[in-house]
């Protein structure tokens, strides 16, 4: 009986260790069976992408040499010795990149060696004299008649000289659906010299060529502008952005709130500009801007009181920060100002000053928080204007393209301030053109570098540079 037991003990035993090792073997073979599709699977998809770069490799190559065969090398404008595609590629570099000359040259030799081409790099003057040609051919050409707008204004003085900039704007073309950019606008004239007085201006303006076509014109408050244009009879209409800057200047320049949250927000920048504590730093604001611009600083007030109020700031950054709160009720004010200045802007700006335009205005200053006084010289604005919304019916009322001209114009001469801008001022006019190689071929062939020395010693007045170097050379 004992002997049983013992049998049927060691039997049970068994029993149950083939049962979990039956139990794990199927975990193994459905393991085992997973494993492998996957295996299968991922077999099948390398074959798949392999077979996809086979495919793409082989378009590839079929794409880059129809690329270099698209860049017809052949084709050269009359005494020129580089083809028309180079000269195409180089200023296209040039307009989309706002880059130096050099390292424009830089990148054409890059493209020089990813399309296999066989040529040598123009250097840089060449590619200048290149841009001088096409801007002097933009300035030259003659334009669609047409009722247009005139835009003009005068640059601040870079190193001895002013720049007299007037744009124009085909109204036939134009729609008030977005803000005016460059393509939008064509370059009248530019001119150059040390300063401009309203009889100066109002000469250049008389000479124009399609005088005859301007229906009035738009510009800041510059009163040798003002004369310039009331000595042609010329309708003005005042820029909307300098038109509120100067209602928050009058309304604020003069004020002790705000000339104390100027002069501390200033003395603060100071103590944290190099320290641990500059993330704090307010915006950095020109003198002459600083009520044109007044939404950054207004900003940067309001989210660091914001910040105050929460445990984002250590202490010592909130006790550095404690005079902003003693200007709290400035700064709303300021944000209700800037907040009714950017709807007129939304407004105005891409659709244009009109009846319709004027009464959506006036629900905003009507919704707004911003001081009563503000409102009704916005108001004024509006009042001053209507005969020529009667007049014209819709007014281009803005002026910040020639501003944005001016600011791209200025960071591409910022580096000598002394050397000549007409080679700069040529550029201006190509900064809104579509390029194409027969515009190209065209403007490279019309005009001559002795036609561009020429524009630009007619159009330069003292060049700094040459005279330092002129003196310099006394005693090398």
């Amino acid at each position: 009986m004992q002997t049983q037991k013992t049998t049927n003990m060691q039997g049970s035993k068994e029993g149950l260790k083939i049962a979990k090792l039956e139990v794990k073997n199927k975990v193994y073979q459905e393991k085992n069976r997973y494993l492998s599709g996957k295996i299968r699977d991922i077999t099948k998809s390398r074959v798949m992408w392999r077979d996809r770069f086979k495919a793409l490799e082989i378009e590839t190559k079929v794409l880059n040499k129809e690329v270099k065969q698209s860049i017809d090398l052949s084709v050269k404008a009359a005494h020129h010795s580089y083809p028309i595609a180079i000269i195409f590629i180089a200023l296209s570099i040039r307009q989309v990149s706002g880059l130096g000359w050099r390292k424009c040259c830089d990148i054409l030799a890059l493209i020089y060696e990813i399309l296999g081409v066989d040529l040598s790099v123009p250097c840089a003057n060449t590619l200048s004299n290149w841009q001088s040609k096409y801007g002097l051919y933009e300035l030259e050409k003659d334009l669609e008649s047409g009722d247009k707008v005139l835009i003009l204004d005068e640059s601040v003085r870079v190193g001895q000289n002013k720049v007299l900039l007037l744009q124009g704007v085909g109204l036939a073309q134009y729609e008030f659906e977005q803000s005016l950019c460059s393509k939008d606008t064509a370059v009248l004239s530019i001119n150059i010299q040390k300063s401009w007085k309203g009889e100066q201006v109002g000469k250049v303006i008389k000479d124009l060529s399609v005088k005859q076509d301007i229906v009035y014109a738009v510009c800041d408050g510059g009163n040798n502008l003002i004369k310039g244009l009331k000595d042609n009879n010329i309708d003005r209409v005042y820029d909307i952005t300098h038109a509120i800057g100067a209602i928050v200047k009058n309304s604020y320049s003069k004020t002790e709130a705000f000339l104390s949250f100027s002069k501390e927000t200033t003395k603060f920048k100071q103590k944290v500009v190099m320290g641990k504590n500059a993330i704090l730093m307010p915006p950095t604001q020109r003198p002459k801007a600083r009520f044109l611009n007044i939404s950054a600083v207004v900003k940067w007030a309001d989210k660091t009181l914001s910040l105050l109020e929460t445990s984002h700031l250590n202490e010592e950054q909130k006790q550095k920060l404690l005079w902003l709160k003693t200007h709290k009720d400035l700064i709303a004010e300021l944000k209700e100002v800037d907040k009714l200045t950017r709807n007129i802007f939304a407004i105005l700006k891409p659709n244009g000053l009109s009846n319709e335009t004027v009464k959506q205005c006036k629900e905003k200053i009507k919704d707004s928080k911003a001081p009563d006084d503000f409102k009704e010289k916005i108001k004024q604005y509006f009042v001053q204007h209507q005969p020529l919304i009667e007049k014209h019916n819709k007014l281009i009322c803005c002026s910040d393209i020639i501003e944005s001209t001016f600011g791209k114009f200025k960071n591409r001469v910022a580096h000598n301030k002394m050397s000549s801008m007409a080679g700069a001022c040529l550029e201006i006019c190509s900064y809104g053109s579509i390029l194409d190689a027969k515009t190209i071929q065209f403007a490279m062939e019309k005009n001559t570098n002795e036609q561009v020395t020429t524009w630009k010693d007619n159009n330069s007045a003292d060049n700094l540079l040459k005279n330092r170097m002129r003196l310099y050379k006394k005693v090398a």
